[in-house]
């Protein structure tokens, strides 16, 4: 079943930051690996100063580029959940290289801002009437079909891990102080096991990535009623991300918008 996409991006450095540590993009059908509909991506970088900035960026790139007819090197397409896990493995790979050089390398090149950095990501591919989500770290990819938003990963932050095991309750967690302390992200260690789901996709769904600093402030409620309100998927975007800068958010904020239909 071939899928045809509109997709709207929009990222913004918030009212508070200094710097956009956020970066996303995505390729569309022409671009892609024979039978890929579209790769979507949304990464939030941390570090400091422009350590997160560099991590998100690279990570970003590293996925599309994968995926991109032109300059794959992921080998074969299928089984499209082994080929997500490589990609995120080579993001952290190349992330943590460039992490350890800033503090090892060769004087010319070392950089202590980026000695820490690291950054979440969260993939979505489109492929064969099939979503294959790729994600480490809290950043989100929600799927809404009909009147329904669902919340297709896990945020894999401590407080988050609290809620799942019991220890909280969803009332403690919206202002818990270890949710922004991350359980793994890519580049921060030598290895990361990313979370991979694949679901069946319909025509008429549509698909939300976004960081933290959209949905901590915006509500799974407002998201559905604002991404149902429009299929004009650049202006969704666009007011997710100003809805959550007039929400007081206090970090960057990303919204990716795709709008499915066959």
């Amino acid at each position: 079943m071939s899928l045809k996409v509109s997709v709207g991006f929009c990222t913004n450095k918030g009212p508070v930051r200094d710097l956009n540590e956020d970066a996303g993009g995505f390729i569309s059908a022409n671009e892609a690996l024979n039978g890929v509909d579209g790769v979507f991506v949304v990464a939030d970088g941390l570090g400091g100063h422009d350590g997160g900035e560099v991590a998100s960026k690279m990570a970003v790139e590293v996925v599309l580029d994968a995926y991109r007819k032109d300059s794959s090197d992921i080998g074969t397409l299928l089984p499209i959940e082994k080929s997500m896990e490589k990609v995120i493995y080579k993001a952290n790979n190349d992330v943590y290289e460039l992490s350890m050089a800033s503090v090892s390398g060769e004087a010319l090149h070392r950089d202590p801002d980026r000695s820490n950095m690291g950054t979440t990501v969260t993939v979505a591919i489109l492929s064969r009437g099939n979503i294959t989500i790729g994600h480490v770290g809290d950043s989100r990819a929600y799927l809404k079909r009909k009147r329904k938003l669902d919340l297709l990963t896990e945020d894999q932050n401590l407080a988050a891990e609290q809620l799942r095991e019991g220890v909280i309750s969803s009332d403690e967690l919206p202002d818990h102080p270890l949710r922004n302390v991350l359980t793994q992200a890519v580049g921060t260690t030598e290895t990361v096991k990313p979370f991979v789901l694949t679901k069946k996709i319909q025509s008429g769904d549509t698909l939300l990535l976004c960081s933290d600093g959209l949905y901590q402030v915006v509500n799974d409620a407002v998201l559905l009623q604002m991404i149902g309100g429009s299929k004009e998927s650049q202006k969704v975007a666009d007011q997710l991300v100003q809805k959550a800068i007039e929400s007081a958010t206090a970090d960057n904020v990303t919204a990716l918008v795709a709008y499915i239909t066959s």
